[in-house]
């Protein structure tokens, strides 16, 4: 009896130590994440997942009633949706997903450093390099979304691949997978290569192929979806879906060419320091291995340049490879190697050089601190969401007043013109809408039909060139009636200059609101 009760009584500290750590690297990321609501994909993915469980909750939506492509994400975390906001829904799901985040962190920090209590500055400086130092635009800790659960779990393989657990390593990429096909898919794939390269005696393939045959199986939870997009779509509608999603949607994240210069050259001056720092250090075994996924990971987006550069001019080549988001592994495995990299520095030297090492410390100290401190600051100075930026909507009160109204003062089941950028006009208003920019599709016959919308909705041609009206109301009301007509919209929301020759249901100081009566 005495010694269970000193066995538990010396577990308690240890477990308070742990708690409390786990608890700083939360707050670190949701300092980081961001404290308003919507963030910039909420209302893209939150919406998403309410109508899953409500079909009835927006009706007539293009994006909404398109196929589903994260069905774990939304069965596992979207029914919350039904006894909830959308705000509360979110807030909900970031404290669950940041505490997964935060307590998958630890583990990963002390299995590769080998100390307890470091966590917390390794999670401020990778929160930092992934803010900084991405080239893709790619984001680890941010607002709720399936690649926020995937990442967790990423956490928790590196884990088990730094400690040459590989079955359960390949058990929870499968699971990582399962809620995000690419955030686990290439993540499993850096893996490999650092199997190959480290284990492949130590952990032979028929030892590890339980690992394998249940992740893969749980894999297909995600996986399975994603391919049937394309089961029953002809091979041109395919290309041509390709080309719109990679060089008309997504090229920041999936073109190297279109990558801004300045992220490329900081991307490159990580890599370079993470190199000259990394080799310095002991080679264990732990190290080891996490330095071949980092390194898996630039080989994974030095393909992915290699393919675009090969592929230049060959539009329907380069978006049928390109499509698959060679850069965004990078950009997350890259500042994890360096933020794991720079604490092991610092530990070394604390031995060797403990002035020095005490030196960097409060270095680092200072660039993770910075960091959060500016990342605070810039959020307490606006009272905007992300979602709402001032790049999105111009007027943050007035469209959140206009949104109110319609929700109020609207049927519900009908169908809005609405601004090309502004993306929470679902999330506010609850009303559908014929199209916006951020709620691309995701199968290919939609991707092309979002794609026809944008353009007649919002595009014009000037001087011989395509591009975006500022306003739906420079359309006139002649060209609302027939896009009216043609997509089954009710009402239109503008800018309240010009005005145009139609009823005005509501104003305010920015936005108008019209409804559109149709002609037999």
């Amino acid at each position: 009896m005495v010694s269970d009760s000193t066995t538990t009584t010396a577990g308690y500290p240890q477990r308070l130590k742990r708690g409390l750590e786990v608890a700083a690297v939360l707050t670190i990321f949701a300092l980081h994440a961001g404290l308003r609501v919507p963030g910039v994909n909420e209302p893209h993915y939150l919406g998403k997942a309410k109508h899953f469980w409500n079909s009835t909750w927006i009706t007539g939506d293009l994006f909404l009633d398109s196929a589903d492509t994260h069905q774990v994400f939304y069965v596992t975390v979207g029914w919350i949706s039904l006894f909830s906001s959308l705000a509360t829904f979110a807030w909900l799901g970031r404290v669950v997903m940041w505490t997964a985040q935060a307590w998958t962190w630890t583990r990963l920090t002390r299995a590769v450093v080998g100390r307890a209590a470091w966590a917390p500055l390794s999670a401020a400086l990778f929160v930092a390099a992934c803010q900084h130092c991405q080239m893709a635009g790619e984001w680890v800790i941010g607002g709720l979304e399936a690649k926020g659960f995937a990442y967790a779990l990423v956490f928790l393989a590196l884990e088990f691949v730094v400690r040459g657990s590989w079955n359960r390593a390949g058990i929870t990429l499968g699971a990582a997978s399962a809620f995000h096909v690419l955030v686990g898919g290439w993540t499993t794939v850096a893996s490999a290569l650092c199997w190959i390269g480290v284990d492949r005696r130590r952990a032979p393939l028929k030892k590890i192929v339980p690992g394998i045959a249940v992740g893969g199986l749980i894999a297909s939870l995600g996986l399975v979806p994603a391919l049937s997009l394309t089961w029953a779509a002809p091979a041109d509608l395919i290309h041509q879906a390709n080309v719109i999603y990679v060089f008309q949607r997504l090229r920041h994240h999936l073109v190297p060419q279109s990558f801004p210069p300045v992220l490329v050259m900081r991307f490159a001056l990580l890599a370079a320091a993470w190199v000259a720092v990394e080799w310095t250090l002991p080679c264990e075994p732990s190290r080891r291995r996490l330095r071949r996924v980092v390194i898996g990971s630039l080989l994974i987006a030095s393909m992915g340049t290699i393919i675009a550069l090969v592929t230049a001019g060959r539009p329907e080549l380069a978006a049928s490879l390109l499509r698959f988001y060679w850069f965004r592994l990078s950009d997350a495995l890259l500042p994890l190697g360096a933020a794991m990299t720079a604490v092991a520095l610092v530990l070394r030297w604390r031995q060797q050089r403990p002035m020095v090492a005490n030196i960097m410390t409060i270095c680092l100290i200072t660039v993770g601190g910075w960091h959060l401190a500016d990342r605070t600051t810039a959020q307490l100075a606006t009272p905007r969401p992300p979602a709402d930026a001032a790049d999105k909507v111009t007027d943050y009160e007035a469209w959140c007043d206009v949104c109110r109204w319609i929700r109020q003062n609207t049927p519900p089941g009908t169908v809005w013109l609405t601004p090309r950028l502004a993306q929470t006009f679902k999330w506010r208003a609850q009303r559908g809408e014929v199209v916006n920019w951020k709620d691309i599709t995701q199968d290919p016959a939609d991707i092309v039909e979002w794609w026809h919308r944008i353009r007649a909705v919002h595009g014009t041609v000037e001087g011989g060139l395509p591009r975006y009206r500022e306003t739906l109301a420079e359309q006139g009301a002649r060209r609302l009636g027939q896009l009216a007509a043609q997509y089954g919209a009710d009402y239109c929301l503008t800018r309240g200059e010009p005005r145009l020759d139609l009823p005005l249901v509501y104003r305010n100081r920015t936005y108008a609101v019209y409804r559109i009566e149709l002609s037999p």
